[in-house]
C-alpha cells in the first residue's frame, strides 16, 4: 500500500515538474496553428486579386544608405551605457544630443530618424561608420526604396530623386529618372555632376542589452546631413515629366527632411508642393459631382500617396498635418508617425506613450480623428481618402466608400505578408496580436464591437461611410533586416489596390 502511494506521489512530482514545460509547448503548438492559419488566410486574401502594374511616379529623397550595427558603431565611439536622464532633440548638434536620442527611443524599440546640424559631428560619425569592418550600402531614401520595390514587381517607375552614380548602380534597370524623359540624358550622362547623399542607418535586434535597457524589439535610428533632399531639389523636375510619362498613380515623400530648414524656408516650399499637387488631375470622390472632364489625349487622374516619416518637431509636423495631408488621397504611415501627427493636431485622449505598442481602440480612435481634422469643406477639391496604418503586430487601412478605392483587404494582406517576408522570410514568425473581440469607438460617438478570428485573415467593419480593413502580422522573432520595412509595405499594399 505505501509502495503505490509512494509511486503515485513521484508521479504527481514529475507531473508538476513537467508541468511548466508542458504548458509552453502546447502554447506554442497552439500558436504555430494559428500562423499557419492566418498565414494561408493571408496568402488567400492576396491571390484573390491580380496585382496592378501601375505607372507610378516617386519623389522627392533618394540617398545611399549606410548601414551598420549600433552596437558596433556606439563602440567605436566610445559610447557603451545609457544616460541617466533620457532626453529627446527635434535635430543633432553635438556628439551628446547624438546619444540622447538613441537612447530616448531606444527604451520602446522606435525608429527615429534626425538631422544632423553640425558639420563637424556627422563627419566624426560618418568616419567611425565606415571605419567599421562590417557595414553595407543600400538604395535609400523613402522614394528611392519604394522605386526599387515596385520596380522589382513589375511597375514601370519614374523617381524624382537625387541619384549619383554608385545610387544608380543599385537602383533597378527599369527606373527613370527625370532627366530621361526632359533632357535626353543617356546612361552615360544622366549622374553628371551629381555626389550621393549619404545617411547613416543604426540597426539593432530585439533583446539587446544597453545598460540596464532591454530592447523590446528590433529597430533603427537614422542620422542624416542631406541639404539636397531636405531642400527638395528635384521638386520641378519631378512634376515637369509626370505628363510626360504619363502617371497613373504618383507616391510623394521626403517631406520630413525638409524639418531641417528654417520655417519660412518650409512654409514657402510647402505651398510650391500644394499648388504642384493641385495641378495633377484628380478623380471626383462624390457621385452626386461632375465626372471627371479629360481632354482626348491628356493625362487622366491619378491618385496622390502621401508616405511619412519620422519628425521630431510637433510644429513642423503640424504645418505637414494641416497643408499636405488634406490634399493627397492617400497616407502611410507607422505607430510613431501616426502619435506625432495625432497630438500636433490638438488630440488630447492620448499621450505619445499610447503609440509605443498602440492598441487597435487606440489607432482606430486616432485615426478618427485626424480625418475629422484633415478633411476639407471643399468637396470637389483632391482630399484625404484612404490611410494605411502599420505597426509591428497589426495593418490597418481606412478608406471613404465612395471613394473609388478598390477593397482594402488585399491591400492590407499584402502589405503584411510583405513585411514578414522582407524582415525573416518567414523563418521563425509568431502572432503577437491577440484575438477576439475588441471594443472600438464609432466615428460620431458611440461604441461597436469587433472580433478577430483566425478564421477571418483580414477583419473589415463599416463605420459612418468609412471601411476598414485590419490584418495581423506574423512577427520575425529574429527579423534580418528593418531598414525600409515601411516602405515595402506600402509599395506592395497600392499594388493591390487602386482608384476607379
Amino acid at each position: 500500500m505505501y509502495k503505490y502511494a509512494l509511486i503515485s506521489l513521484l508521479g504527481l512530482v514529475v507531473a508538476l515538474l513537467l508541468y511548466p514545460r508542458m504548458t509552453v509547448r502546447l502554447e506554442e503548438e497552439n500558436n504555430s496553428m494559428l500562423v499557419d492559419t492566418i498565414l494561408l488566410g493571408l496568402r488567400t486574401q492576396v491571390n484573390s486579386t491580380k496585382p496592378i502594374k501601375h505607372r507610378v511616379a516617386i519623389g522627392y529623397n533618394s540617398n545611399l544608405d549606410l548601414i551598420v550595427k549600433a552596437n558596433d558603431l556606439f563602440t567605436a565611439l566610445g559610447i557603451s551605457t545609457p544616460p541617466t536622464v533620457f532626453v529627446d532633440h527635434p535635430q543633432v548638434s553635438t556628439l551628446k544630443e547624438f546619444q540622447d536620442v538613441f537612447f530616448y527611443y531606444l527604451r520602446t524599440g522606435s525608429a527615429v530618424e534626425r538631422f544632423v546640424a553640425s558639420s563637424e559631428v556627422f563627419e566624426q560619425i560618418i568616419a567611425a561608420a565606415i571605419s567599421l569592418p562590417n557595414k553595407l550600402y543600400h538604395v535609400g531614401g523613402n522614394a528611392g526604396l519604394m522605386a526599387n520595390r515596385m520596380a522589382v514587381e513589375g511597375c514601370d517607375v519614374l523617381l524624382g530623386g537625387h541619384v549619383g552614380k554608385t545610387l544608380g548602380d543599385l537602383l533597378h534597370p527599369s527606373v527613370v529618372l527625370p532627366s530621361e524623359l526632359l533632357k535626353g540624358a543617356t546612361k552615360e550622362t544622366k549622374y553628371d555632376g551629381i555626389t550621393d547623399e549619404v545617411h547613416l542607418i543604426m540597426e539593432y535586434e530585439k533583446g539587446a542589452k544597453w545598460g540596464d535597457i532591454i530592447t523590446p524589439r528590433a529597430n533603427r535610428y537614422i542620422v542624416a546631413r542631406d541639404e539636397t533632399n531636405s531642400g527638395i531639389a528635384t521638386l520641378s523636375p519631378f512634376h515637369e515629366s509626370l505628363q510626360v510619362f504619363q502617371a497613373t498613380l504618383v507616391i510623394i515623400s521626403g517631406l520630413h527632411l525638409m524639418e531641417a530648414r528654417e520655417e519660412d524656408y518650409r512654409k514657402k516650399r510647402l505651398r510650391e508642393v500644394i499648388d504642384l499637387i493641385e495641378k495633377i488631375p484628380h478623380h471626383k470622390h462624390h457621385k452626386d459631382e461632375e465626372e471627371d472632364i479629360v481632354p482626348q489625349g491628356s493625362w487622366r487622374h491619378a491618385p496622390v500617396h502621401l508616405e511619412l516619416a519620422s519628425i521630431g518637431s510637433s510644429i513642423f509636423m503640424s504645418e505637414l498635418g494641416t497643408t499636405i495631408v488634406p490634399v493627397v488621397d492617400s497616407l502611410g504611415l507607422n505607430e510613431q508617425e501616426l502619435g506625432s501627427l495625432y497630438l500636433s493636431l490638438g488630440g488630447q485622449q492620448f499621450t505619445a506613450l499610447d503609440f509605443s505598442s498602440p492598441k487597435i481602440s487606440t489607432v482606430v480612435s486616432s485615426l478618427q480623428y485626424i480625418i475629422s481634422k484633415t478633411i476639407p469643406d471643399d468637396k470637389s477639391s483632391r482630399q484625404l481618402s484612404r490611410i494605411h496604418f502599420h505597426c509591428l503586430t497589426f495593418h490597418l487601412i481606412v478608406q471613404r466608400v465612395s471613394s473609388g478605392w478598390t477593397s482594402g483587404a488585399p491591400s492590407v494582406a499584402a502589405g503584411s505578408l510583405a513585411c514578414s517576408k522582407q524582415a525573416c522570410s518567414f523563418n521563425d514568425i509568431e502572432l503577437l496580436l491577440p484575438l477576439g473581440d475588441v471594443e472600438l469607438s464609432k466615428l460620431n460617438g458611440g461604441k461597436m464591437q469587433i472580433n478577430l478570428s483566425s478564421k477571418n485573415a483580414v477583419t473589415q467593419w463599416v463605420d459612418d461611410k468609412w471601411e476598414y480593413s485590419l490584418a495581423p502580422v506574423l512577427v520575425c522573432k529574429k527579423p534580418g533586416k528593418t531598414v525600409g520595412l515601411g516602405d515595402a509595405i506600402s509599395s506592395v499594399a497600392l499594388m493591390y489596390q487602386q482608384m476607379i
